[in-house]
């Protein structure tokens, strides 16, 4: 419904383009300090496990790739109803299960944001992996396991786990990589402790 909702607002206040992230999410970069890392043509979208997008961050360049997506899930769901059930198992597939099948058939809608420090990336995105690992899960019985979650079918889980990356928060938060430190843009908060990150300068953002 999200994704619905999402291109009916832009649609009705005619707003072009447009960044969304999950209410569990604190930025830390402007969009001016970012927009350079975006594809012009697609929708820029963090990936937690392989081709499986969140929306940890996302920015619609163009209201034409939302109504394309919409258009695909509407076709999805609409004809191809007996077939979702019978890959669910009569479970209804969730937001992340429907955006990697529209994405398996549309791959060219869709620019995944970096999420690791490799290739030169100058900056990464948090997908849900670094906001577990620092703040760990929503509160539960066993909570001595919440804090440094880190999940293997993550593709950053996988390489925190590894020992390649570290995530780190010292005022804001970064990843450590072959003796460098690189800018994290988000933090996606499972645990929804967001006090706990807020940016050392957030006063001066919301005055």
């Amino acid at each position: 419904m999200r994704i619905f909702y999402l291109r009916d607002i832009a649609n009705e206040l005619s707003i072009e383009k447009f960044i969304h992230f999950d209410l569990d999410v604190i930025t830390y970069k402007s969009f001016d300090e970012v927009q350079h890392l975006f594809h012009p043509d697609k929708l820029n979208i963090t990936e937690h496990i392989d081709n499986t997008p969140i929306f940890g961050y996302s920015y619609f360049p163009k209201l034409s790739i939302i109504n394309k997506i919409c258009f695909e899930l509407e076709n999805y769901l609409t004809n191809e109803n007996a077939l979702n059930k019978k890959i669910s198992n009569f479970r209804p597939l969730n937001e992340m299960e429907l955006l990697k099948i529209i994405k398996e058939r549309n791959s060219d809608l869709f620019y995944s944001l970096p999420t690791l420090p490799y290739n030169k990336n100058e900056l990464v995105f948090d997908p849900a992996t670094y906001g577990q690992y620092l703040g760990g899960l929503p509160n539960n019985l066993y909570s001595k396991f919440r804090k440094k979650h880190t999940s293997l079918s993550h593709i950053v889980g996988k390489e925190i786990s590894s020992g390649r990356v570290k995530p780190v928060f010292q005022k804001k938060p970064s990843v450590l990589y072959d003796s460098k430190k690189i800018d994290i843009v988000n933090l996606h908060i499972h645990s929804k402790n967001l006090n706990k990150f807020k940016p050392y300068n957030y006063q001066e953002i919301i005055s």
